[in-house]
């Protein structure tokens, strides 16, 4: 075993991952850019920081259900000039967060709702934060078939509750049984005070008692509003955007 691989060893034994080749690497570096020990040292440990920080976020992503890595950088905020892009800048610092308050985002389709969500997501994700995201049928569904198999145990809530951010996309987009309603009044006052929720929606608050039963929307609303930032996106659609653009590229 050469010196590299030795040290490579040790520096393992001492949880920093790095091997023998990657180091030998790094020194060669090092010795044409005539780093001193400080520097080099400086430059070794930098490095392996930022290679177990992008290891911590493709983990973190890969469990997170995101399904897009759409960021702040690729929102168009000049399509909508009425959203307030500072407010929005100032939740990625993720205050709201450490707050255990919620975002709420409502808007036609198209909008950039869901867009926006996963932003503040990835944001979470690069902090070290565990970040879980589906869509409101999907989360009742898993809920519903655990309760059908007499299995919805604390450990299962879990998967939901455990998560520093939940995001919750697509609510009040089809009618939820008295049961199902109940569910999800339940998994909001599971998270109430202890944990964030990002939630979209295409309807107003108004609108969700046609949807959901009246008392258990009664219950969540109030929970969800309660410590939240709710961002109403009144603007053009992104999609018919892009669809005028296509058709204009054909003419």
């Amino acid at each position: 075993m050469n010196v590299h691989d030795t040290l490579a060893s040790h520096m393992v034994e001492l949880g920093l991952q790095i091997n023998g080749e990657e180091l030998a690497t790094l020194c060669l570096q090092a010795g044409r850019q005539g780093m001193d020990n400080l520097e080099f040292l400086t430059h070794l440990i930098d490095t392996m920081v930022q290679e177990k920080r992008h290891r911590s976020f493709d983990m973190l992503l890969r469990l997170s259900g995101i399904p897009l890595q759409k960021d702040l950088e690729s929102f168009d905020f000049s399509f909508q000039p009425d959203l307030d892009e500072a407010l929005v800048r100032q939740l990625a610092t993720l205050d709201f967060v450490k707050a255990k308050e919620n975002v709420i985002f409502l808007a036609k389709p198209g909008r950039g709702k869901s867009h926006l969500a996963m932003a503040l997501g990835l944001c979470a994700i690069r902090k070290g934060m565990r970040v879980y995201m589906a869509t409101l049928n999907q989360i009742i569904e898993r809920l519903q078939e655990a309760q059908r198999a007499g299995t919805l145990t604390k450990r299962k809530w879990m998967a939901f509750t455990r998560p520093s951010v939940l995001i919750i996309d697509d609510v009040a987009n089809r009618v939820l049984d008295r049961s199902s309603c109940e569910l999800l009044a339940e998994l909001i006052a599971r998270r109430y005070e202890k944990g964030s929720i990002i939630l979209t929606s295409n309807r107003p608050f108004s609108e969700w008692p046609r949807y959901y039963d009246a008392n258990a929307t009664e219950e969540m609303v109030d929970k969800l509003v309660h410590h939240s930032t709710i961002i109403t996106i009144k603007g053009p659609s992104y999609r018919l955007k892009e669809k005028l653009q296509q058709v204009g590229s054909l003419k």
